[in-house]
């Protein structure tokens, strides 16, 4: 029984780490892609206009994706479809 207890807890535990892997690397993303927007406006008009309420909303758009993504691959690997 505890031999089963430990694949358990390892495949948890991997999962948890590619759901967050994933909700961090979709958030970074997304940020990074706001800010070369707002850089190439700033070579365009001269003014630089990226504001916290941008930022914030750039985190939610990117966590909730990211969630949805990371969520979705962990219950592929947790239901053994093939290819995860």
């Amino acid at each position: 029984m505890s031999l089963h207890n430990d694949y358990f807890k390892k495949e948890l535990t991997l999962s948890f780490c590619i759901f967050f892997g994933c909700l961090l690397s979709v958030i970074i993303a997304g940020l990074l892609v706001k800010l070369f927007f707002a850089i190439i406006l700033w070579l365009l008009t001269n003014e630089f206009e990226l504001t916290w309420i941008e930022i914030l909303r750039g985190v939610k758009i990117g966590g909730f994706g990211g969630a949805i993504l990371g969520f979705g691959i962990a219950l592929f690997r947790v239901f053994k479809v093939k290819g995860f």
